[in-house]
């Protein structure tokens, strides 16, 4: 009787140490076939998906740019498993498809930011890991100095035509100046900002007046301006160009009206001459309509001119708003031109 219980005990310790083996074994070759599976996804275009391999099943996840892309991932990674799976331990029976598609761009929208900080931020939609490649290696050589700081993410929709040769000649444009953006929006590409001189705003200005495979751009380039070295007449400044001219707005909006490009560019030029201060954007309302939906106006639109201004290359970080609603009228608002008056804008310089 003792010699079957030893014999037992001995044929459960072989038992459970040929268990371990294979669960390890199992294991290695899970980890072999996620890493080869991910190599082919990589090498068949896959972006934005990945393979994790449990037992004999292989998931692609994430997000595909196509219904082709998921297709071709899942021929791929058969390529590289076989397609008879077979009884060996770990092998792959069953290829499982959960990645669903990435996110569509409407518009399609791209933009690179230069600072004097030295800093080039590039975010924004980009259509592939190739075209995000490309457009860092291309940022790199046009910006060798330079922080290059990549928020940039995979989206569908992108527009036809070079779109890749649209974005780097944006770049090409945004390195000759001392400061500026870059968007694209679409088939639109525009560079905006500030040239060391008037000859270098009228080269930028020329480039990018001649198209590139269906894409129009534009520029909206300063010459760079002698800059103002006290608050006292940088406050004079602003309020020499607000004297001369009006923010408006779209009739209770914060929409900007068109009749507003010129006294706001004089504003931007002003920025740029006052480099070394803050500026402060207070937006103000007349007594019409709820106090509380004044409030809310006066706050979006001293916001929509903080974006105006930081879209055009002043850095966000020198600009602040806010919004009083109807509370600082500077006339009766019992008269029309009273009330018009108390419906401004402000700008406030500080160290």
């Amino acid at each position: 009787m003792a010699r079957i219980v030893v014999l037992a005990l001995g044929a459960l310790a072989l038992l459970v140490d040929g268990l371990v083996f294979i669960y390890r074994d199992a294991r290695t070759i899970e980890a072999e076939l996620t890493q080869a599976t991910n190599a082919a996804l990589a090498r068949a275009g896959g972006d934005g998906m990945r393979v994790v391999v449990r037992g004999q099943h292989a998931y692609i996840e994430g997000a595909a740019l196509s219904e082709a892309a998921r297709v071709k991932a899942s021929e791929a990674l058969w390529r590289v498993l076989g397609r008879d799976g077979g009884f060996r331990t770990g092998a792959v029976t069953r290829v499982v498809v959960t990645a669903g598609l990435l996110p569509e761009s409407k518009p399609f929208g791209w933009r690179a930011q230069w600072g004097a900080d030295g800093r080039l931020v590039l975010s924004g939609s980009v259509p592939d890991e190739a075209t995000r490649a490309t457009l860092l290696a291309h940022a790199r050589l046009m910006f060798p100095t330079a922080i290059v700081d990549d928020r940039m993410v995979l989206a569908r929709g992108v527009p036809a035509g070079d779109w890749l040769a649209a974005a780097n000649a944006a770049l090409d444009r945004l390195a000759k100046l001392v400061v500026g953006v870059a968007t694209m929006t679409d088939t639109k590409y525009v560079v905006t900002g500030e040239a060391r001189d008037d000859e270098a705003a009228e080269a930028v200005t020329a480039a990018m007046a001649r198209t590139i495979a269906g894409y129009e751009g534009s520029a909206e380039v300063l010459a760079r301006l002698a800059e103002i070295g006290t608050v006292g007449d940088c406050q004079i400044l602003f309020d020499r160009r607000l004297a001369g001219g009006k923010i408006e707005f779209e009739t209770g909006s914060a929409a900007i009206s068109p009749a507003s490009s010129k006294i706001l560019d004089q504003l931007l030029r002003a920025c740029l001459r006052c480099k070394a201060f803050k500026v402060s954007i207070a937006g103000h309302t007349d007594n019409v309509g709820e106090p509380d939906l004044n409030q809310r106006l006066s706050e979006e639109r001293a916001a929509a001119v903080v974006a105006y201004l930081t879209a055009r290359g002043i850095e966000a970080a020198r600009l602040s708003s806010a919004g009083f609603g109807e509370t600082r009228p500077v006339a009766d608002n019992a008269g029309d031109e009273g009330r018009a008056r108390n419906r401004r804008i402000e700008f406030t310089v500080s160290q």
